[in-house]
């Protein structure tokens, strides 16, 4: 089985990528699409039934919720024919001396105590989220993220990454990138946070092409 991942945002330059055309599988059964929206479910509406994926994932601790929970969504019939890769408690449903059965999904990935405490905080961040609003969250993020590229932009110490407009169907998340041009890169980091109360988080990465 081929299975096609895509990341739903560049990292380095904080890009939230174009959706897809809905995927359509050219090998029935035998391809698979995952959509992984880690840093964007907190911020930005997501449409797993217009997106056309199989599976899709994000983090809890992404959406204001407790570290160590997440979200994976699969597509029933997908899910129908997936074995499970956990035994235990509450996901067999017929043992035999030759073989075991077990439960319809979700209950067969569900095995042994789960994460109940992650999961009710999960829950309750994900409705905290809903009524804020994903689209209000996404103008905020768009209002903020555009008043510290102003400001990067008129300091002769960092440049902006991907300083050209990015194209009509590419937008940004809730933060920036740059690149100190005078001071390494943790100094410019300490020199913010003592000068002017900002927290920037600072590691090295190299993008290709």
């Amino acid at each position: 089985t081929l299975i096609v991942f895509l990341d739903a945002h560049a990292g380095t330059h904080r890009l939230a990528l174009p959706r897809p055309q809905p995927f359509t599988h050219t090998k029935p059964g035998r391809s698979l699409f995952l959509w992984c929206a880690l840093p964007g479910a907190g911020h930005r509406p997501i449409d797993v039934q217009a997106i056309g994926c199989d599976f899709l994932v994000c983090s809890g601790h992404k959406m204001l919720g407790p570290t160590g929970s997440g979200v994976h969504y699969g597509r029933y019939d997908v899910l129908e024919i997936t074995p499970p890769f956990h035994g235990g408690g509450e996901m067999i449903e017929v043992v035999g001396y030759e073989k075991s059965t077990y439960r319809l999904p979700p209950g067969r990935f569900e095995a042994g105590t789960p994460a109940i405490a992650e999961a009710i905080g999960l829950h309750a961040a994900m409705n905290y989220l809903d009524a804020v609003g994903r689209d209000r969250i996404q103008q905020h993020d768009a209002e903020l993220v555009a008043l510290a590229r102003r400001g990067l932009g008129r300091c002769p110490a960092c440049a902006c990454s991907a300083r050209r407009r990015p194209a009509r169907a590419w937008s940004r998340l809730s933060s920036t990138a740059c690149i100190p041009t005078i001071l390494r890169p943790s100094s410019t980091a300490a020199a913010l946070r003592s000068a002017a109360g900002i927290t920037a988080r600072c590691r090295c990465t190299r993008s290709s092409g």
